[in-house]
């Protein structure tokens, strides 16, 4: 798909330059006289702009990736209430948080890539410390700030719900979202995330608390 910008002069405004009275016009023999027919160059009634899209793709996440999933993520540490991390992440930090995602089992890692650029990601975690807790995981997601709003997230959320439906042993997907934030809430909503409760004033960050709201997905169980 391309983008198309177009401006045109309708034919009443062509005739109106065609036909407006000129300062040059005049009579011979009881004649109207009109100079030469004016007709503007065409290139100023249309004008076309093409825009290349960049196809997003979406695949496993690869240690080489880490680099950019660390920088997405310190961007909103240091920048947004949407994560409660509050201290930059290094780079030895995300290698070792790699090292617990597999292609079948329940935690999981997906990236998007747009034009050869890593441009946001969707995981699966831990949910809780407790040996019983270990059926339910928690998502994770977050895109590049200059990538938001094309559709992107749900491509990857998606991604990721799908293949937790066929991982072994998840039983809950739970998203946990900071308020206010209608996209998130928009989009757990769209992907079939019910409200499972809110934790009132649940996280300070910035000097100020934060409501708290939490998504379930069933998995269709």
């Amino acid at each position: 798909m391309h983008g198309l910008c177009y401006n045109a002069k309708t034919s009443a405004e062509v005739a109106k330059l065609v036909d407006a009275p000129d300062s040059k016009s005049g009579s011979r023999e009881g004649v109207r006289v009109r100079p030469p027919l004016r007709v503007p160059n065409p290139s100023i009634f249309f004008s076309f702009t093409f825009y290349p899209a960049l196809e997003t793709t979406i695949r496993r996440g690869r240690e080489s990736d880490m680099p950019a999933l660390r920088d997405i993520l310190n961007h909103y540490i240091l920048k947004s209430v949407v994560t409660f991390e509050m201290v930059e992440l290094s780079l030895e930090n995300r290698k070792t948080w790699f090292t617990q995602f597999s292609e079948n089992g329940r935690y999981q890692l997906f990236v998007a890539e747009e034009g050869g650029e890593v441009v946001g990601y969707a995981a699966s975690l831990r949910f809780h410390q407790r040996p019983a807790y270990a059926p339910s995981v928690m998502s994770s997601i977050y895109l590049h700030p200059n990538h938001t709003g094309k559709g992107i997230g749900e491509k990857i959320y998606t991604e990721l719900i799908e293949n937790m439906k066929t991982a072994k042993d998840v039983h809950r997907i739970y998203g946990l979202v900071v308020l206010p934030n209608p996209g998130s809430e928009r989009l757990h909503e769209k992907l079939g995330f019910q409200v499972a409760g809110e934790l009132n004033e649940g996280g300070y960050k910035f000097g100020k608390y934060h409501d708290v709201r939490m998504y379930e997905h069933r998995l269709g169980r």
